[in-house]
């Protein structure tokens, strides 16, 4: 699929398998042309090296049947990348657990019409529409800062179990139409708001901040001055880390509004700033 304006459609399962240690060893699903995915994806990648991409050019996209899954193969996906770029799922419930060194990226213009899971090493959200709620767990050691550019209609749960930075909507704002919890507990930063005007939290913020005590982390709302946050419901910030220098901070230099009730919870090191 490598013509302008040629198409393909699968009508079963399509499975991918990357078995190349080369780290130049790319696979790709449409180039340029519209692809039509009616049954299952199966991705694995056993070689820990490599990418399996679709649509690597802006001209490329592909949508996936309603009830229909993406989701990891039997082999795995301990390495490499996995990049989906204007792909849209059509309405079903979708987990993607990947181990080891890897990484997702989701976006520009990718959308999922039902709830999406997401555990991996690495995570850039940039650019995906999730109807429904959404999970992302980053467990790696690896800074990642998404684009942003993000909208969730459902719940949202962001959580850091590993050992770097999760830093969301660096450049684009993120919008948030239900309660938003953020479970910082690993040994580095959740941070949302990097440097974007205009992230929206409609439903209101939760973040619990725990994490390993002999790391100087924190969770922060709206980072640098060009970075600013609306929060519209209860805000909820709970910390519990005894580290002095890990702690919340909200409005770190940037500016954040709050159109509801706080709730503070700290029991040990830096707290809550404002």
């Amino acid at each position: 699929m490598n013509g302008a304006g040629s198409t393909a459609t699968y009508g079963g399962t399509v499975t991918v398998n990357n078995t190349n240690t080369n780290t130049a060893t790319d696979i790709t699903l449409g180039s340029n042309g519209t692809s039509t995915y009616n049954g299952n994806i199966l991705l694995s990648n056993s070689a820990g090296a490599g990418e399996i991409y679709f649509n690597a050019n802006a001209s490329a996209s592909s949508t996936q049947a309603a009830t229909r899954s993406i989701s990891i193969g039997g082999g795995g996906f301990t390495g490499g990348r996995i990049a989906l770029r204007r792909f849209a799922q059509a309405g079903a419930t979708q987990t993607l657990t990947l181990t080891g060194t890897s990484r997702i990226d989701i976006g520009p213009n990718s959308s999922f019409v039902g709830n999406l899971t997401v555990t991996s090493p690495r995570i850039f959200l940039d650019g995906v529409s999730v109807t429904g709620n959404a999970y992302f767990e980053k467990t790696g050691t690896t800074n990642d800062n998404s684009t942003g550019g993000n909208s969730i209609s459902g719940t949202t749960t962001i959580v850091n179990s590993g050992d770097s930075e999760f830093n969301l909507a660096d450049t684009n704002p993120d919008t948030y139409q239900g309660l938003v919890t953020i479970n910082n507990t690993g040994t580095s930063r959740v941070q949302i708001g990097i440097n974007s005007a205009g992230n929206l939290f409609n439903g209101g913020l939760t973040i619990n901040h725990n994490g390993n005590a002999s790391g100087s982390i924190n969770t922060i709302i709206a980072r640098s001055g060009a970075s600013t946050a609306t929060i519209n419901g209860t805000v909820t910030l709970t910390s519990n880390n005894s580290n002095s220098n890990s702690g919340i901070i909200i409005a770190n230099d940037g500016t954040v509004a709050i159109n509801g009730n706080i709730i503070v919870n700290s029991t040990n090191g830096r707290g809550v700033y404002f």
